[in-house]
């Protein structure tokens, strides 16, 4: 809920998705996925700050990922 109102509070956020990840051949675990789709070229800003939010809410062991929505649909943006 907290990155969804952040999220709703950026015009430049078009849409996020949540995912699950796990790649067998990565030593990571499973962990959170969240693809953006923005129409910002500080993208970057836009990721700290919603790390930052989710840390709130997140043990400090977990990882979470976030993803630029490639508007090309390819990788992982084609699944979201």
């Amino acid at each position: 809920n907290s990155l969804k109102i952040l999220f709703a509070g950026k015009p430049e956020v078009q849409s996020a998705y949540l995912g699950w990840i796990y790649n067998p051949a990565s030593s990571d675990h499973p962990h959170l996925i969240i693809a953006i789709d923005a129409e910002s070229s500080d993208m970057q800003s836009i990721t700290n700050e919603a790390g930052f939010t989710a840390r709130q809410h997140m043990k400090p062991e977990d990882i979470i990922d976030f993803i630029r929505i490639d508007k090309n649909k390819t990788g992982l943006s084609d699944y979201f």
